[in-house]
């Protein structure tokens, strides 16, 4: 695999692991599928964390970085980390959802699929 393949897989599988859903879990291939709108599918995303593809196209890594709002540069530079400020608020988010009754949390998952479709729009 080559230097920027390797930084790749790590980078990818790394927003995986860091990166959850509201609830605290972690997210998918399938779920990034849904909300890429099938823009990449599920088994490719799980050969591109295993290592099996490790060149993926510029439209690949703009949808991911996309899903987990980071910059495109955060998959292909070894010093892109998610930025510190993006990790406490989500850390800060994660806590307050703990508090929530399900009905609460299915209110502000329906805000959330709002504010993500509004942004799609432009």
């Amino acid at each position: 695999m080559t230097q920027i393949g390797d930084i790749f897989l790590h980078k990818l599988n790394l927003a995986f692991e860091t990166i959850t859903q509201p609830d605290g879990t972690p997210y998918t291939p399938e779920d990034v599928m849904v909300e890429t709108r099938q823009g990449i599918s599920g088994s490719y995303l799980r050969r591109l964390r295993s290592g099996h593809i490790n060149n993926p196209t510029i439209q690949i890594v703009g949808e991911l970085s996309r899903f987990f709002q980071v910059p495109p540069s955060y998959f292909l530079e070894a010093e892109a980390e998610i930025p510190e400020q993006t990790q406490l608020q989500i850390e800060e988010i994660t806590d307050l959802l703990t508090t929530l009754s399900a009905k609460e949390l299915a209110v502000v998952k329906k805000q959330i699929e709002l504010i993500h479709s509004l942004r799609d729009r432009d």
